[in-house]
């Protein structure tokens, strides 16, 4: 199976003068994910930062996540009736809170009903466009766990992930931040499920897989079941 190539955009401190990976590209590279320079070269697209425009939807399936990102995404306007919000001064707050997940969604799988969400960028979404679906909002009462987010009890009931289309690709958006630093390893699979979750596998070996199936190799048949128990050994570390 050929890795999936992912298009994710640096980070530019202009302080520096340089550019930095987004923790995204990192976290997926480490996966197994090819990281690639352009958007056409890629499967799918993750923007965690505002460095794009309107020009890079409609083309691959793409993820927006972090309040920088879904700011840029409002800004544009080519969602219509999607409205990113957040409290004045409030792009860096950071939360660890109780949050309700639509678990028979695949783009949710490995994660109970009752959750954890994780935002270190202030954002949440206030208005869901009427074409997506919601998948994650925050409890009603009793949410806040920890972190610094003066004013958090403005979040109760709030939308932070939901998932949908834009121009003919499938738009996945998610308010916090999966990836920080690469640190909060539980919340990698949000990600991972939004590039392979909806999407038909196109898989080099499928062919021979069902040879194998029909009885192919014994000796290629116990190797990919070991593969399998160790991806699945892998994914449900995170959950």
């Amino acid at each position: 199976m050929k890795p999936l190539k992912i298009y994710s955009p640096n980070y530019h401190y202009d302080w520096t003068g340089v550019d930095a990976p987004a923790h995204t590209s990192l976290v997926l590279e480490k996966l197994g994910f090819q990281i690639v320079d352009t958007p056409d070269e890629a499967d799918v697209i993750v923007l965690e930062n505002n460095r794009f425009d309107a020009s890079i939807f409609g083309k691959k399936p793409t993820l927006v996540i972090g309040g920088e990102a879904m700011q840029k995404l409002e800004k544009l306007g080519v969602l219509s009736g999607f409205d990113a919000e957040k409290l004045k001064g409030g792009s860096d707050y950071e939360g660890l809170m109780k949050a309700i997940i639509d678990d028979q969604d695949p783009l949710t799988s490995g994660y109970k009903k009752n959750a954890l969400f994780y935002s270190n960028s202030g954002n949440w979404i206030e208005k869901v466009p009427s074409n997506f679906k919601t998948l994650m909002s925050i409890a009603s009462s009793d949410y806040y766990i920890a972190g610094w987010w003066p004013k958090n009890e403005v979040l109760a009931n709030k939308v932070m992930a939901i998932s949908g289309e834009l121009l003919g690709q499938p738009l996945f958006v998610y308010a916090g931040n999966p990836t920080n630093r690469q640190h909060p390893v539980h919340f990698f699979r949000w990600v991972t499920n939004a590039i392979f979750g909806k999407q038909v596998g196109k898989l080099d070996g499928l062919r021979t897989s069902q040879r194998t199936r029909s009885g192919g190799s014994p000796n290629l048949q116990s190797s990919r079941a070991e593969k399998s128990r160790a991806v699945s050994d892998y994914f449900t570390s995170f959950s």
